[in-house]
């Protein structure tokens, strides 16, 4: 396997994260969205650990993105991510990218303290996350009701997300 190096996404990766994301969701990110989704999110306790990128040469080949939160069980308070947006460029698909990121997103979050690690794969994913160790909990569907007075915006499907 070639060498590849992994480390939290800079505003100077933002081009290529936007270029891949594109390819893979098939949408477009704005910068501002970029920030709001994943450094400015409300949620966020820890921004410094928000978009993880995998590269090879320099260039990014795969990112995986995290929320981190706090959850409280039996009245005490612990740290929790969230493991989101998951992508490696389709050449370096199979060639154990996503392996090597999802192992340093765990390590890296482990060693800072985060005793929940959580995600809601889609049927791509779900997988290659229960191949590396992932453990299903729950399979259902989650509905969501969003008061008249709040707004999320309106997207459009092929449109910009701004």
């Amino acid at each position: 396997m070639e060498k590849i190096s992994i480390r939290s996404l800079t505003e100077e990766d933002f081009p290529s994260f936007q270029l891949m994301y594109l390819d893979i969701f098939k949408m477009e990110m704005s910068f501002d969205f970029f920030k709001w989704k994943y450094i400015d999110n409300p949620n966020n306790v820890e921004t410094a650990l928000s978009v993880y990128g995998a590269f090879h040469q320099n260039k990014l080949i795969g990112a995986r993105a995290i929320f981190s939160s706090r959850v409280i069980y039996n009245g005490e308070q612990f740290l929790a991510a969230q493991t989101g947006d998951t992508m490696v460029k389709e050449n370096w698909r199979g060639k154990g990218v996503f392996k090597q990121l999802n192992q340093a997103v765990l390590d890296d979050l482990t060693e800072k303290g985060y005793k929940l690690i959580f995600n809601f794969p889609n049927e791509n994913s779900a997988p290659g996350n229960l191949k590396l160790g992932w453990k299903l909990v729950y399979h259902g569907t989650s509905h969501f009701k969003i008061r008249p007075s709040f707004s999320f915006g309106k997207r459009e499907k092929g449109k910009t997300l701004t």
